[in-house]
């Protein structure tokens, strides 16, 4: 969410908005680095097991995941009847995966949507359809089961209401949706997030967040629950309501049930990220 996160001053002296919704005029590239210590479980074996060549077991397995990548975000003018268009063009991605013992793999060749590029049309009202996205950069396959994930992800951040932050209080977000999954499963994401000004000095607002997230697929051959929580610290420059940095901490716990048996997955990662007007020479390399 912090990708499209805006910061301007309102008329009363003190407060900041925060501002989450995609909107039209926006030429942005953003990097995020993410490290996360990974614990595997089997909780149940069902063949899970003698199916991982004993990357899996009832004991507690850990690895540790690096990931980078770097994404343009570009959004059109609005047109008469008030919708735009909104492009996310992935421009570098590379991770590695390192065990306990200190073996370390390069996921730079089995990276997904490394080259991922999605135009979607936003509607005055923030809905995207299912039509009005392409996406390329991927099989017809990931490319189909993408296409609805995006219009439901991109009408979310285009009609979030945005909020007015002070020192002195808190304020709660929501935020909801069902993201369908190869048009069979339905995957349900809650988030909560309590938002809190700290201050306000050379023109740039320091935030702070706490979040509680819950997400899950109840239904169908692979079941998914999951839960966490965390905490992060966003700045923003309150004259161009740019994001310039974001930083947070989050531990989640899922539980993974499959035909093949029942396995516990616990989190532990750190997420860092920077934004930027795009630079020139990008735009001059970027094709619609």
């Amino acid at each position: 969410m912090a990708l499209l996160l805006a910061g301007g001053a309102r008329a009363h002296p003190g407060e900041v908005e925060l501002d989450y919704r995609l909107r039209p005029n926006r030429d942005l590239t953003a990097k995020t680095l993410t490290d996360a210590v990974t614990t595997l479980r089997v909780l149940q074996d069902r063949g899970v097991v003698a199916k991982s060549n004993g990357r899996l077991s009832a004991q507690p397995t850990t690895i540790r995941i690096t990931e980078s990548q770097t994404l343009h975000y570009l959004t059109g003018g609005e047109q008469a009847d008030g919708s735009f268009t909104a492009v996310i063009r992935f421009i570098e991605k590379t991770g590695s995966i390192k065990t306990m013992d200190g073996r370390e793999l390069d996921l730079a060749g089995n990276l997904p949507f490394k080259a991922l590029h999605i135009v979607a049309t936003v509607e005055s009202s923030g809905k995207v359809r299912d039509d009005a996205v392409r996406v390329s950069g991927v099989d017809a396959a990931m490319a189909d089961m993408l296409r609805p994930m995006m219009a439901v992800v991109i009408s979310k951040v285009a009609s979030i209401e945005p909020i007015w932050l002070s020192r002195d209080r808190s304020v709660p977000q929501e935020f909801s949706m069902q993201m369908p999954i190869a048009g069979k499963v339905a995957l349900n994401l809650r988030m909560t997030i309590s938002n809190r000004l700290l201050s306000v000095g050379d023109g740039v607002a320091r935030i702070q967040q706490f979040h509680e997230v819950t997400f899950g697929a109840p239904s169908g051959a692979v079941m998914l629950s999951a839960e966490g929580s965390g905490s992060g610290v966003l700045l923003c420059e309150v004259a161009t309501r740019a994001l310039l940095s974001s930083e947070s901490q989050t531990l989640m716990k899922s539980v993974l049930d499959t035909p093949d048996g029942v396995i516990e997955v616990q989190v532990n990662g750190k997420q860092t990220q920077s934004m930027r007007p795009t630079r020139e020479e990008a735009r001059s390399t970027y094709k619609n």
